[in-house]
């Protein structure tokens, strides 16, 4: 922990596709009430729809997917801004505090590249990804965090903006491109336990596909300084878990599934 400089207000971007605009003017509606930096990204195959919204809207075409809406937050993102993406699939308690509890952290550590709720229905389960917990803070330093509700430095942001995203469509790997590139700058990966997001475990699209998208953009845009972290990054992720998976199973069952 450390005094950090005062942080600038980060432009929340809302990413919303069929189904789920009407969460995503919910989620707007509250963070207005504590932030008018906040701007909806949605696709619709109708191009006479338009939300019912006191925000942007950026309307992104039907055809394309979270790789293609991220670009639209980068690019609409103000130079020197910190970026806030939330999926509008995830609900919260409280987005007003979840905010807040952004700003806070922001003031509180030094070095901070990606900031992020405790996300509830993720592989990167705050718990098998923790490196420390900060004294005296919700706060804990974790080596990897979903790309469901995140915020980016704006070191981080101009990071991202350098990258090519067209041959990764659905988007797997960004979330591991940049908090490996946190790491590879000197910048933490934090997960606030003070602010709790729930994400269905369901995905709309096939997950070898993305992995493989994925395992592709990650080979072309990754720096050797950045695949490197992210190696060691994955690495004790994968401990934590086999370890996990380990005092789950009993030990006469031979399951690596621990089913």
């Amino acid at each position: 922990l450390g005094t950090a400089p005062p942080a600038a207000e980060p432009h929340v971007f809302i990413i919303s596709w069929r189904g789920q605009h009407d969460n995503a003017v919910f989620i707007a509606s509250e963070l207005l009430r504590v932030s008018d930096q906040v701007s909806i990204v949605f696709s619709v195959p109708d191009p006479a729809c338009v939300l019912n919204t006191a925000c942007r809207s950026i309307r992104r075409p039907d055809t394309l997917f979270w790789e293609d809406k991220f670009q639209a937050c980068l690019a609409s993102c103000p130079a020197g801004s910190p970026l806030m993406v939330v999926h509008a699939d995830c609900s919260c308690s409280d987005w007003p505090a979840l905010l807040r509890a952004h700003q806070a952290a922001y003031r509180q550590v030094e070095h901070l590249g990606v900031w992020a709720p405790r996300i509830e229905g993720t592989p990167y389960a705050p718990d098998l990804c923790r490196l420390e917990c900060l004294d005296d803070s919700p706060l804990q330093v974790v080596v990897l965090t979903d790309g469901i509700v995140f915020a980016l430095s704006p070191r981080l942001v101009e990071r991202m903006r350098r990258v090519s995203y067209g041959a990764n469509p659905l988007g797997w790997g960004i979330d591991l491109l940049f908090c490996a590139a946190a790491f590879a700058m000197g910048e933490l990966v934090v997960v606030d336990d003070s602010a709790t997001v729930f994400h269905p475990p369901s995905r709309g699209y096939d997950s070898a596909a993305a992995k493989a998208g994925a395992q592709q953009f990650l080979r072309q845009q990754l720096s050797a300084g950045e695949r490197i972290q992210l190696r060691l990054l994955e690495s004790f992720w994968r401990f934590r878990r086999l370890v996990f998976r380990a005092q789950q199973v009993p030990a006469e069952t031979d399951n690596d599934t621990g089913t």
